[in-house]
């Protein structure tokens, strides 16, 4: 089923809502990869520490 073409204002910011949406998202995952990397690095130096 196809919009009606002259309701193309809808779509586009239906559009623009979904790349904002994406982009948000693409962010947070972002900012929990480098915690998660940050962590990641914590642990390895307290494993190193328990180790010596």
């Amino acid at each position: 089923m196809r919009l009606p073409e002259k309701d193309s204002t809808g779509q586009l910011i239906i559009s623009l809502m979904v790349g904002l949406g994406g982009m948000v998202a693409l962010l947070i995952a972002e900012a929990k990869h480098r915690q998660t990397l940050e962590m990641l690095k914590e642990v390895k130096q307290t494993v190193k520490e328990v180790c010596k």
